[in-house]
Formats: C-alpha cells, structure tokens, sequence
C-alpha cells in the first residue's frame, strides 16, 4: 500500500470511528488487514473481521475470517451493534444482498457505517493510475461505484434510515450512517 492509499485508508477510518459506540460488537466487512478493528479493541466489546484477503485467526476479542461475500453472513440475525464497510459497497457486485444481510444480521438500533466514493473519483483514479500514485490493479478491482441517490435507495429500499450523510475529502468521498 502506498501513501497515498494509506492517507485515504487513515481518513476513511476517522471518518466511521466517530460512529462506534463503547461496547459495541463490531463487524467490519472488507477489513483487509483488521486495523480499524485492531485501533479500537479496548473500546468495543468484540470484533469481527471479514475479508477475502485475511486469515482466520483471532487477536484477543477480535475475530478474523477469510470470507467473500455470496449470500449469507455466517451469523445469527440481531448479533452486531455496527457494521463498518469502508470503500467496501463499490466492489461488491449484488449490494441489494449485502444489505439485505446486514439488515439481518444488525440488532435493532444498530448502526452501518459506509464510506463510498463519489463516482467522479473514477477520472480522478484513473489520471492518479496514469502517473502511478496509485496502483492499477486498486482501481480495476472497482467494479461499480453507487451515486448517492442509488446508495440513498438502496438501504431505504431494505428498511434503513438515513442518519447522516458527509462529503469528505473535497466531495470524491462520503460517508453514511444508517440505523436499523
């Protein structure tokens, strides 16, 4: 990872920590390495790391498993307290699935906090590409970015509400938090 994927990597993270409560279980889908999870074990009560890239293997009262996404989370309905996905919803190809199962697996009054880019960030990553500050391959691996009306829809469609909604980063980035 580079330092420019590091600096947005470290933005996204504050952007969504702000959102966790004390005690809370934790999800965190596409965690790649586990450090949002890691950064904040003595504050929450566990965590539960997924990605495609991870091993499984827990650190204390934080869990880590390789997973990708098909059709279920393997947890019982109403199990988490938050589910983080950080620039996580762009690559996933049947989002309507995903949050049908975040639905699921979130308690009642449970929060997902999302980071999504703004789909003008693809010309800006591309050109980024183009004089290699970032890698290729992090800008094929985006399969299709939301605007923010179809992110909107998406979870109102599947029985969230829209708590808050922020631009960062100059508005090539957002933030949302929506409660069950």
């Amino acid at each position: 990872m580079g330092f420019f994927d590091e600096y947005l990597r470290k933005e996204r993270m504050r952007q969504a920590e702000k959102y966790i409560k004390k005690g809370d279980i934790v999800l965190d889908l596409g965690c790649h390495s586990g450090i949002f999870l890691k950064k904040h074990k003595n504050f929450i009560k566990k965590g539960y790391g997924f990605d495609e890239l991870c091993e499984n293997k827990r650190e204390g009262n934080i869990y880590f498993k390789k997973f990708k996404f098909k059709k279920k989370i393997p947890y019982n309905s109403c199990f988490f307290n938050s589910i983080v996905m950080l620039a996580v919803l762009e690559h996933i190809p049947n989002k309507n699935s995903l949050v049908k199962e975040c639905y699921r697996v979130l308690k009642k009054g449970g929060r997902i906090i999302i980071t999504v880019p703004s789909p003008k960030s693809d010309k800006l990553i591309a050109f980024l590409v183009k004089i290699k500050i970032i890698k290729e391959i992090d800008f094929f691996e985006q399969h299709d970015t939301p605007t923010h009306e179809e992110v909107i829809n998406l979870f109102k469609n599947n029985e969230f509400k829209l708590l808050k909604h922020k631009k960062f980063q100059l508005g090539y980035n957002n933030v949302y938090i929506f409660e069950k």
